[in-house]
């Protein structure tokens, strides 16, 4: 496929292996559901690392770091700053350090489910290519599963690691006769705690976003009524949910 123009530009590579008609049906979708989902962004951690300025003061520190009034103290009153030094009473201005965490880490859990089949899975292929190049902007790693293939002791987690062929063949055509169970999530969501996967997203029509981890959840919900043409998806993070329409494309590409 061709350099895509305007502002699906930077979709292009994603696409890419797309058939045209598909690709065309999800660019507007995967617009709109990046600009609900937002950046992924660095975590920073204050007291290790490189200087970003100053804050506060200490007793301690090179005398270059010397507060100003300790500097009007040593002309004006030698003897008192002197005093002050062999007390360890001066004030120093403390340095701010930061550093970046370890990359984050971004999973996204999809229900497979009877509620999500037909339109639902192209959204779920928009978002796995959405989330995935989010992750990759904020130098993340991204993988995927689904709700209904839990990890459990003795099986590791069944998890497919970035949107390299045959990544639309996964996503559409496995499917789940059962919607996942109240033990499927848990197990998901103590997974992710242990194994530090720090940006959660649940994809289905009713799942909310765990208390216990970041990220958020983007509920699909397809009206099946006559002559209702579109989706209806709420992206949820932050403590509030954006509710968007998706129009529906070609019934062909259901």
């Amino acid at each position: 496929m061709s350099a895509l123009p305007g502002p699906f530009a930077r979709w292009s590579a994603l696409v890419a292996d797309l058939p045209r008609d598909v690709a065309d049906a999800l660019l507007p979708w995967m617009d709109l559901l990046a600009r609900s989902l937002g950046p992924l962004r660095a975590q920073v951690r204050v007291g290790e690392g490189d200087p970003d300025g100053v804050d506060g003061v200490t007793r301690r520190g090179p005398f270059d770091r010397l507060l100003d009034t300790e500097r009007l103290l040593a002309t004006e009153v030698p003897d008192e700053f002197v005093r002050r030094a062999a007390q360890s009473e001066l004030l120093f201005h403390a340095l701010a350090l930061k550093d970046l965490k370890p990359p984050r880490a971004s999973l996204m859990l999809v229900d497979a489910g009877p509620a999500q089949i037909g339109a639902p899975r192209l959204v779920h292929l928009a978002l796995v290519l959405v989330l995935a190049a989010r992750a990759r902007d904020a130098g993340a790693r991204f993988a995927w599963g689904l709700l209904q293939d839990p990890p459990a002791e003795g099986r590791p987690p069944k998890l497919v690691s970035g949107v390299e062929p045959p990544l639309p063949a996964l996503v559409l055509l496995d499917r789940r006769a059962l919607p996942p169970a109240p033990e499927d999530l848990r197990a998901w969501e103590e997974f992710a705690l242990r194994a530090g996967w720090d940006d959660v997203w649940w994809v289905g029509e009713d799942l909310r976003p765990s208390k216990r981890l970041r990220g958020g959840a983007v509920r699909v919900r397809d009206p099946v009524r006559l002559g209702v043409t579109r989706l209806d998806v709420e992206v949820e993070h932050g403590g509030r949910g954006i509710p968007r329409a998706l129009a529906l494309p070609d019934p062909a590409l259901q």
